[in-house]
């Protein structure tokens, strides 16, 4: 049984060079030019034969996205280093006393702090997140 599941083109287009923009800021040159280089021609290549993409709505696409990706490395330098000491404690140890864990959030505070995500990997969940959001493109 073949399951599709539809991705909108210009979706998938502005994910990849969301990504491909993230390995730059991050100094992953290699993956960044793997990217830019062989996937995102490709996909550029599919949309224009389709017709579901312009030069002009690809350019304010890339533009978009770059941003996007610069606004975040920009607040993910100015905000992580002030969360440093907290994120050191652990998920537990940052709260008091006083106020007690649930059950679910701390199973959930477990598996993330054994499995720490990427700056890479953050930065590109939250701007799925943040395009995902209704009202944006």
């Amino acid at each position: 049984m073949d399951i599709s599941i539809p991705v909108d083109p210009l979706a998938e287009l502005r994910r990849l060079y969301r990504q491909a923009c993230v390995h730059q800021f991050a100094g992953e040159t290699e993956e960044a030019g793997s990217i830019l280089r062989t996937i995102l021609p490709a996909r550029i290549i599919e949309m224009r034969q389709t017709g579901s993409a312009d030069e002009a709505t690809l350019q304010q696409v890339f533009a978009e996205e770059h941003r996007r990706v610069a606004d975040a490395q920009l607040f993910s330098e100015l905000v992580l280093p002030r969360l440093q000491p907290s994120l050191r404690l652990g998920p537990t140890e940052a709260l008091t006393s006083s106020q007690p864990i649930p059950t679910a959030s701390r199973k959930a505070n477990r598996s993330v702090a054994s499995e720490p995500q990427s700056i890479t990997d953050m930065l590109d969940s939250m701007l799925a997140q943040d395009s995902a959001r209704p009202g944006r493109r």
